[in-house]
């Protein structure tokens, strides 16, 4: 009983924290913010940069959402001269207090054909 109190002082202890890892192809310029898109530009306009793993923890009563981890994730893109970020896939952690989202980083060609 005391070792599954200390448990649960040590997982409340946590307040919020969120891990990140980056498999990067190559990088390019930033040339502006980053958008979240549900698919390809369908002009093929775009460049592959990687994808990213985001762990998300969020204390609270509610489950976290992908829109409570998307700045972090727009940051991360950004810094690797993405401007376009796909949402690839989520998943609500147990006792819904994280989440755990893959995306892919694109660079989108902002030139037209």
């Amino acid at each position: 009983m005391a070792r599954s109190m200390a448990l649960l002082a040590a997982l409340l202890s946590v307040s919020a924290c969120t891990t990140m890892q980056y498999t990067p192809n190559t990088v390019q310029p930033i040339t502006g913010g980053v958008q979240v898109l549900y698919e390809y530009p369908q002009d093929g306009r775009y460049k592959s940069l990687g994808t990213i793993e985001v762990y998300h923890y969020q204390p609270g009563l509610s489950a976290p959402t992908v829109s409570d981890a998307l700045p972090k994730l727009k940051a991360k893109a950004a810094t690797v001269g993405g401007n376009a970020l796909i949402v690839r896939s989520h998943q609500v952690g147990q006792f819904d207090r994280s989440i755990s989202i893959t995306g892919e980083v694109l660079f989108v060609d902002p030139v037209s054909k």
